[in-house]
C-alpha cells in the first residue's frame, strides 16, 4: 500500500527543494527479514481463518479478520514508510518503472482484499453464506500469496545498502 497525503491547496513553499538526507532512511539490514516474517504470520492468520469457517467456528472469524486487517495495516505502512521509500530513493532509472508497477500492483491487491475484509467486517458469516464466505477468502488469499511471493522475489532484492546500487 502506498499512502499518499493531498495537498489542501495550500501554496508549494517559496524555498528550494533540498535533497532528503539518507540519515532520515537509512538500510536497516533487519527489514526485510522481518518483512518476511510479517508476510507469513499474515499467511497463517488467512489460513487461521479459512480451518475456522471449515469447522464452523463462525464466533472467531469476525476477531480473526478483525485482527488480520489491523496487522496488515501496519504491514503496509511499514513496508511503504521504509521498504518502497528507501528503493525509490536509491534505484537506478531503469528499475523505477519495476517500482511503478509494484506501486500499481500492490493497489490492486489492496483494493481486492480490502473489499473482501469490508464486506465480511460487516456481515456475520453462517451457513447461509459460508460457501460464498469459501470462495472468497480462497479468491482473497490466491490474490495476497501472489502479491506476497512478487514482493519477495522481485520487491525485496532491490532493497539493499545504498553502494549497491
Amino acid at each position: 500500500m502506498r499512502l499518499s497525503f493531498f495537498s489542501r491547496g495550500e501554496p508549494a513553499p517559496a524555498s528550494t527543494p533540498v535533497a532528503p538526507d539518507d540519515t532520515t532512511l537509512p538500510y536497516d539490514p533487519n527489514l526485510v527479514p522481518m518483512l518476511m516474517d510479517e508476510h507469513r504470520i499474515l499467511r497463517a492468520m488467512l489460513q487461521s481463518v479459512r480451518e475456522a469457517a471449515k469447522v464452523r467456528r463462525y464466533e472467531v472469524i469476525k476477531p480473526l479478520l478483525n485482527q488480520f486487517h489491523t496487522e496488515l495495516k501496519q504491514h503496509a505502512q511499514r513496508k511503504s514508510g521504509r521498504c518502497f521509500a528507501y528503493i525509490e530513493r536509491h534505484i537506478k532509472d531503469h528499475d523505477s518503472t519495476l517500482v511503478r508497477s509494484m506501486h500499481a500492483s500492490a493497489a490492486h491487491t489492496e483494493r481486492m482484499v480490502s473489499g473482501f475484509l469490508q464486506h465480511y467486517l460487516s456481515i456475520p458469516v453462517g451457513d447461509a453464506n459460508l460457501r460464498r464466505f469459501g470462495r472468497e477468502l480462497d479468491e482473497a488469499i490466491a490474490e495476497f500469496q501472489q502479491r506476497l511471493e512478487f514482493e519477495e522475489t522481485s520487491l525485496f532484492p532491490l532493497y539493499r545498502p545504498r553502494d549497491a546500487y
